[in-house]
């Protein structure tokens, strides 16, 4: 039963109290008094029958209803079907680990999902649970043949080991990822001697968790764009055969600190551009997947205050457009004119490239219509474009906020009006609401629903104090002024997005998800197939 279900249940529910009469004597009342001896009655009628007291309680204590218990059932062949521990609505609890190596550390990433049959795709739970490790596989290229990766993968081990119930462990499978990120720089031989002593630590401190040295793997960037698509798409039910596929499905644009990449699904008549075809179970898509490296937030960020460096007099501090009006630096001293900003900044993404085969995006590389496969005008951000966003109030948006929401909001925070969500200056309520949002709702959510408190921070904006503070930020502290320029003119200028375009960010509960997701999911339709195809054959 849902919680909506329960809690309509719970409100329908007859409310029996106890009332004091003048003799001081109580009595059960729903509008009418009753006698003692109905009393004595009803609570044996109660006793016998198993009547549920707690249909009204407020605290938590687990009940039957919600209480998951490990079962042993023999619901037929494959691994993804034995053992399990039984959900709520009768079907087996599974779980897949993922181990991912990349380049900032390494995450282990458990989920538990259920396939009942007639099911086209599993069901997740998400976003599950992960634990991460600052420890990056690269820093052991030095020497990989000795590699000592214990450091690295035992902490992540134990943690799948402890969330995974231990009846599940032995149809539970073990994966480890890297990224080409994770080992730039790594030539081929040392990359594959790295992977194998991960694979032995992994037998060694995997219990009794499933793992093959097949499933210790390097993805390159076109496929890690693809498991991306493949893991929002997933989670927004827009996948063939889900709730909303109708609506077609959504392009994702994913920028890190050092590279963006952006993946869309192409149709029929687009299959000559086709760069990745990704599988899933039965179904396959053609998709486009673009990585361009060096252009992510912190890399633009270090090449555009190098020039500003280099076109500085040493005798005073530079004007710095970039930076919010009012900070200064030692170097610098803030302009706060966004659109100047994002004019330097679309000059870093050097679209003056020749473009071969038009429409061309960052460097002359080709690139189609990004929003041709959604009818929802938009596409989905993730990482640091949702980190700017946030820092503008405009990540919790149901409709979306338009690149012209953002510019405008950008405008506003570099000029020093109002306060963020963040604390920063600027507000995304200034933006306003489009037709399909809540004016007031985006005020209230961009300045936390304090307006008193908004309308006192700028009563004080000019005191001393405060212009203390501006002037004491550092480069790099204050950084949404820039931040939100650079991500308006690599969507614009970079990818071609109009500044109708809508952006749209994966929902608060969902908002870690990102390509292990995909993965995991390819994987486990990739093994139901299999065995389904095995059961077919022994039939």
């Amino acid at each position: 039963m849902s919680e909506t279900a329960k809690m309509h249940e719970e409100m329908d529910a007859p409310k029996w109290h106890l009332a004091r009469g003048r003799g001081g004597g109580g009595s059960l009342t729903r509008g009418k008094r009753i006698s003692g001896r109905q009393l004595y009655l009803w609570l044996f009628l109660a006793v016998m029958l198993n009547f549920p007291f707690s249909a009204g309680r407020k605290d938590n204590t687990p009940t039957k209803t919600n209480v998951t218990r490990p079962v042993e059932r023999k619901v037929g062949s494959g691994w993804w079907k034995r053992g399990g521990v039984a959900s709520e609505s009768g079907a087996q609890v599974s779980y897949v680990v993922l181990i991912e190596a990349g380049g900032n550390g390494t995450v282990a990433h458990v989920n538990a999902y259920t396939q009942q049959d007639g099911q086209t795709y599993p069901q997740f739970s998400l976003p599950g649970s992960r634990l991460r490790s600052d420890v990056s596989i690269s820093s052991f290229s030095a020497s990989p043949a000795n590699a000592d990766v214990g450091g690295m993968l035992d902490p992540l081990l134990a943690f799948a080991l402890e969330t995974v119930p231990a009846a599940q462990h032995s149809a539970t499978p073990l994966l480890m990822v890297a990224t080409a990120a994770s080992l730039q720089g790594v030539k081929r031989e040392a990359s594959a001697k790295l992977l194998d002593a991960c694979f032995e630590r992994i037998k060694q401190g995997a219990g009794g968790l499933m793992v093959q040295r097949d499933w210790v793997e390097t993805i390159g960037p076109r496929v890690q764009g693809g498991l991306l698509w493949l893991a929002v798409n997933f989670a927004l039910q827009r996948l063939s055969g889900m709730k909303f596929h109708r609506k077609g499905t959504f392009s994702c644009v994913s920028m890190g600190v050092q590279s963006v990449q952006a993946v869309l699904a192409l149709s029929a008549d687009e299959e000559e551009e086709v760069e990745l075809k990704l599988r899933f179970g039965t179904f396959s898509q053609s998709l486009y997947s673009v990585n361009h490296n060096l252009v992510g937030m912190e890399a633009a960020m270090q090449k555009y205050n190098s020039q500003m460096a280099g076109s500085g007099s040493t005798l005073r501090r530079r004007r710095d457009p970039c930076l919010r009006a009012g900070a200064s630096t030692v170097f610098a001293r803030g302009l706060g004119n966004y659109f100047k900003c994002e004019e330097l900044a679309a000059k870093m993404l050097r679209k003056d490239v020749p473009c071969d085969l038009p429409p061309c995006s960052i460097n002359g590389v080709h690139l189609p219509d990004i929003l041709s496969s959604s009818d929802m005008g938009g596409i989905v951000v993730a990482n640091e474009l949702h980190t700017t966003l946030q820092a503008l109030g405009l990540d919790e948006r149901k409709h979306g906020a338009t690149l012209f929401h953002v510019q405008k909001a950008g405008a506003r925070m570099c000029a020093g009006s109002g306060q963020g969500r963040s604390g920063t200056e600027g507000s995304a309520a200034a933006v306003g609401g489009d037709k399909e949002g809540d004016p007031k709702a985006s005020s209230s959510a961009a300045n936390g629903g304090d307006r008193k408190g908004q309308e006192k921070a700028r009563r004080k904006g000019s005191s001393k104090q405060d212009k203390a503070k501006q002037e004491a930020l550092p480069v790099g502290v204050d950084d949404t002024c820039f931040r939100t320029a650079y991500s308006v003119a690599l969507l614009s200028t970079g990818f071609n997005l109009p500044l109708s375009a809508k952006l749209y960010t994966l929902p608060k509960q969902l908002r870690t998800i990102d390509w292990p997701l995909g993965k995991a999911v390819q994987f486990v339709l990739a093994q139901r197939q299999r065995e389904s195809s095995l059961d077919a054959i022994l039939l």
